[in-house]
């Protein structure tokens, strides 16, 4: 990710707890293009135990915020897998449209999978 950065061509950031400094989770922006429609590719990802507590809501707010204000982001998508309810619906409660299956999308555990393609466009962001 170090890397990805220094060449512009993704954000990361950790996700600590505030009262103890651990290390809960990543957020950020896996990839983005200013050249074609100024889109912004969305990813995070938080220890199951921490999950359904509000973290991802209140970061995901502040990560939006960044890209839309200071990458200049027109669109952020998210992708998620197809079963992934509590994110699917966390994208909806942040105000994410789906926009459709995309087959055979992503690679994983030795496999092509379908995901879920979400998008905000600047102009539907309620900030």
């Amino acid at each position: 990710m170090n890397d990805l950065y220094e060449n512009n061509q993704a954000f990361r950031w950790g996700i600590f707890k505030k009262d103890d400094n651990t290390l809960i989770g990543t957020c950020g922006y896996n990839g983005w293009d200013v050249n074609r429609g100024s889109r912004g590719e969305i990813g995070y990802d938080l220890g199951q135990k921490y999950w359904r507590q509000g973290y991802m809501t209140e970061i995901l707010k502040r990560v939006i915020r960044f890209g839309f204000e200071d990458m200049g982001l027109f669109r952020i998508e998210a992708f998620t897998s197809l079963d992934a309810t509590p994110s699917i619906h966390l994208l909806q409660k942040l105000g994410f449209t789906e926009d459709g299956i995309l087959r055979g999308y992503s690679f994983m555990h030795g496999k092509h999978v379908d995901q879920r393609c979400f998008s905000l466009l600047k102009n539907e962001w309620d900030y």
